[in-house]
């Protein structure tokens, strides 16, 4: 979808609607993405340099920005604007006795996003140096909004702009004045822009939050392709002969003793032979100022020969390794494909927020009834018995019931789920729910794992 002021004027009023008064308990950040965990749900602020946005959805992950979770955690927000005719969402935090007064700034300019904290309008904390407009984002320095482009360049995007100016003059006029209204709560999307109208289903933040919710899978989609390839590398690499380096090494070490033995006055080209392979090379140490120096620069070469060994050796089991213990951090769901038909399964307490909150309230949410486990969601409107007892064994296979032979399984509609008072992550309520009996399955047991 394209993103423009007008469209982010819409987003600002639903997020005032939506966030006012909320207290900020923490700051969570994966790479691109900045999540604050407030009282009213989580605000995901997207800095994808492409199209970046800010939307109401989960990050999956439990990293704390501790330096962002210092400065604005416990402080609640009093309002959301945006600054108008600009890409830029300001919102004002206090604390409850007013003492403290700082402002988020958010900078949804492409190649340009940016996340500032101020305090009495200078800069305290930001995520790039350098701004749209050439402006400097120096700590302790006065913020400064962007020069405003001449004209209306920058109230739409050139399709809007487009569209408007190619309706008759009278029509453009009413349309003009239907885009400026601001109580028109829905939004329709239409050649890719979003329009307000009274009766649509989706609000400009409802919008904002599934295009977010798309980032944050593409992006572990990403890491997981280049994960992939860097272990295909390695593969390809082969064994390393372990013989053959060692002799090299040795052979390297035994040339610079026998630089080390000659006289500091020795000049020209010296022959130098291994004492135990009998093999001979020849030196040049005019390029040297003594042969010391030439000594040096063989045992450096067997230096890097030896760790040439140890990285043939032990990287790719330590990068092996390394990869098993951040995918059980850095992937907290899982993805497959049945009967194209995408499942999701949570493998942790975000994972779980994640699958099951960015989902769209017609999508169908599984658990296992009276248990801890994964939340598994189908991400379809239409739910078949085949693809249902599939999701139901995946949700027993990742539960505590595990080991037993039948489990019972609960399932819904997203639209019946909704997070617990106590506000942890994973925890939820639901209603309406219908339940089946099934026997654990892996996904290995189902088809068309992705």
């Amino acid at each position: 979808m394209k993103i423009d002021s007008f469209y982010l004027s819409c987003l600002a009023r639903d997020l005032e609607s939506s966030f006012h008064g909320a207290r900020i308990n923490a700051v969570l950040s994966e790479a691109y993405f900045y999540q604050l965990d407030t009282t009213k749900g989580p605000l995901l602020i997207s800095l994808l340099q492409s199209s970046p946005l800010i939307g109401k959805t989960f990050l999956p992950t439990d990293k704390k920005e501790r330096k962002l979770s210092q400065m604005i955690g416990n402080l609640s927000i009093d309002a959301i604007r945006n600054v108008e005719g600009d890409r830029i969402i300001v919102f004002q935090l206090s604390d409850r006795l007013k003492i403290i007064n700082r402002q988020l700034i958010v900078e949804l300019i492409p190649n340009y996003a940016t996340l500032l904290i101020l305090e009495n309008d200078n800069i305290i904390f930001s995520t790039r140096l350098i701004g749209a407009g050439k402006r400097s984002f120096v700590l302790g320095k006065r913020y400064l909004f962007p020069p405003k482009p001449e004209g209306a360049k920058n109230l739409y995007h050139p399709l809007r702009r487009e569209i408007i100016e190619k309706i008759p003059e009278h029509a453009r006029h009413l349309l003009e004045k239907h885009l400026s209204r601001r109580d028109l709560p829905y939004m329709v999307v239409a050649r890719e822009l979003a329009w307000p109208t009274p009766s649509a289903t989706t609000t400009a933040l409802d919008l904002a939050s599934t295009e977010v919710s798309r980032q944050i899978e593409s992006y572990y989609e990403n890491i997981e392709r280049k994960n992939a390839r860097k272990e295909t590398q390695w593969e390809q690499r082969g064994p390393v002969d372990k013989q053959e380096i060692e002799e090299r090494v040795g052979k390297l070490k035994r040339w610079g003793q026998v630089l080390l033995s000659l006289p500091l006055d020795t000049k020209g080209e010296v022959l130098i032979k291994d004492w135990v392979t009998g093999e001979e090379t020849s030196v040049n140490l005019s390029q040297f100022h003594t042969p010391v120096e030439a000594a040096k620069s063989f045992f450096e070469k067997a230096k890097k020969t030896e760790k040439q060994l140890l990285n043939g050796e032990t990287k790719k089991t330590r990068f092996a390794r390394k990869e098993t213990s951040a995918k059980a951090q850095r992937y907290p769901y899982r993805r497959i494909l049945y009967d194209d038909v995408p499942i999701y399964i949570g493998l942790s307490a975000s994972g779980n927020d994640f699958v099951t909150f960015s989902s769209a309230p017609e999508h169908w949410w599984f658990h296992v009834k009276e248990g801890t486990g994964s939340h598994v969601v189908v991400r379809t409107s239409f739910l078949t018995d085949d693809i249902a007892q599939v999701a139901a064994k995946l949700a027993a296979f990742h539960s505590s019931k595990s080991a037993e032979n039948k489990v019972e399984v609960v399932y819904t509609q997203i639209k019946n789920v909704w997070r617990h008072p106590k506000n942890k992550k994973g925890l939820v309520l639901y209603k309406n729910f219908q339940t089946m009996v099934v026997e654990p399955a892996s996904e290995k047991t189902v088809l068309g794992t992705t």
